[in-house]
C-alpha cells in the first residue's frame, strides 16, 4: 500500500520502494537455516521497524503504525464501508475464510455497540458499475502497485468520467505532496487532474 518511490512514513518509516528493498533481502543465498531465519526477520523489520529504533514491538493496535490504528478503520467498516472480504486458500495466499456477515455483525455489536449496514455505501452512492448513470466530471486515480485498486475504478465508464491509473503509483501517491522522486506517471495524473478540474470550475 505504500509502495512510494521515495522514503516515507505513511503506515511507519520506510525505505523508498520498500517492496523491491524487502525483495531484495529475501533474495539472497542464506547459508544454513539460521541464516534464512535473519533474513526473514531483517525482511519483517523494514515494515515493522525500519528505523531501527522499536526494542519491543506493540501488536495491540493490530501491529499497525501508532499513527493509524486499525481502530478507526475498524468502527468505519462496522458502519459505513462494510467490505466483504474472503480467501479461499487456493488462488491466494491466506487460509480458506468464507464471507460471515452474521460473524462480523456479531463482532460489531460486541466492539462498538453498532449493527453494520451491509448495502448502506452502495445504495446511497451506488456502484462503480452503474456509475455512469449516476455520476460526472469524476476523475478517478488508481495505482497499480495499491491493492485496494482492484476496487477502483480502471476503465473510463463515460466521457464525463475519467481514469488514470499509475502504473507505478501506490496508495493515494498523486494525492500526496509532490516529491523529488515522484515518477513520471505519478506527475502525469496531477497534471491531468489539474487540468480536468480546472476546466469543471471555469
Amino acid at each position: 500500500m505504500a509502495d512510494y518511490p521515495y522514503p516515507a512514513d505513511f503506515l511507519g518509516n520506510l525505505p523508498a520502494w520498500p517492496v523491491n528493498y524487502t525483495c531484495n533481502i529475501l533474495a539472497k543465498s542464506p547459508a544454513n537455516e539460521d541464516a534464512l531465519l535473519a533474513l526473514i526477520s531483517e525482511a519483517v523489520q523494514v515494515f515493522t521497524n525500519y528505523s531501527k529504533n522499536v526494542k519491543c514491538f506493540d501488536i495491540s493496535n493490530g501491529g499497525t503504525s501508532p499513527a493509524l490504528s486499525l481502530q478507526g478503520w475498524e468502527y468505519q467498516s462496522c458502519t459505513e464501508m462494510v467490505m466483504p472480504m474472503c480467501s479461499d486458500g487456493k488462488n491466494d495466499m491466506f487460509e480458506r475464510v468464507k464471507w460471515d456477515f452474521d460473524g462480523i455483525t456479531q463482532a460489531c455489536i460486541k466492539l462498538y455497540q453498532v449493527v453494520p449496514r451491509e448495502l448502506w455505501a452502495l445504495n446511497t452512492f451506488g456502484g462503480k458499475n452503474d456509475i455512469a448513470n449516476t455520476a460526472s466530471n469524476i476523475y478517478f486515480t488508481n495505482g497499480h502497485l495499491d491493492p485496494w485498486s482492484g476496487g477502483g475504478v480502471l476503465t473510463q465508464p463515460s466521457s464525463t468520467l475519467h481514469v488514470y491509473v499509475i502504473s507505478d503509483g501506490a496508495h493515494h501517491v498523486d494525492l500526496r505532496g509532490s516529491h523529488p522522486q515522484d515518477t513520471d506517471s505519478i506527475k502525469q495524473a496531477r497534471t491531468i487532474g489539474k487540468s480536468l478540474i480546472s476546466s469543471w470550475v471555469s
